[in-house]
């Protein structure tokens, strides 16, 4: 029995090395590295604590807009995700969002960006994922530098100022 037991821990030893292992071949980069290589970058990054552990913000800086990115690993580690809020839904708004014009402006104004909407955050985000593989500072510089670009082009779609207003009947007019 003692032999047995035995064995099993070495088992589960050996399977968890190469479970390690196996990421860190592939060259994924952990939450933490993440934010170190951001912070060495030079990017102001914080760490906001959470129920669950934590998530990352940095600023950017695109245009004459100051930016916050929310920085999300995919629950596989796969993608680091970066997320800029730019339409914050109200019960108010929702129906004065231009969603078709968002959507379709995917395929000419974003690049390799898009939107993305959250209902259990109420918010419209402008988002790149970078695959997480071997990643570089600049991978990382070029994907946020994208974003920000991204969020300028995209600037008149999801300013409040430029929506259509709604009467008093619930129809849009412009």
């Amino acid at each position: 029995m003692r032999t047995m037991t035995l064995s099993a821990a070495l088992a589960c030893l050996v399977f968890a090395a190469a479970c390690h292992t196996a990421q860190a071949e592939e060259g994924r980069l952990s939450k933490d590295e993440v934010f170190t290589m951001l912070e060495n970058m030079g990017y102001a990054v914080k760490k906001t604590t959470v129920e669950n552990g934590y998530y990352i913000t940095m600023t950017h800086q695109a245009g004459d807009l100051s930016l916050t990115y929310n920085v999300v690993m995919s629950k596989d580690g796969t993608k680091i995700w970066f997320q800029q809020t730019v339409i914050s839904v109200t019960d108010e708004n929702r129906a004065r969002i231009p969603w078709p014009k968002l959507v379709s402006a995917q395929n000419t104004h974003t690049g390799t960006c898009m939107f993305q909407y959250a209902e259990s955050a109420r918010a419209v985000y402008l988002a790149i994922a970078v695959e997480n593989r071997s990643v570089k500072p600049a991978d990382i510089r070029q994907s946020v530098d994208n974003l920000g670009a991204a969020v300028v082009a995209t600037r008149d779609l999801w300013e409040e100022k430029n929506w259509p207003v709604t009467n008093t009947v619930g129809m849009t007019q412009r």
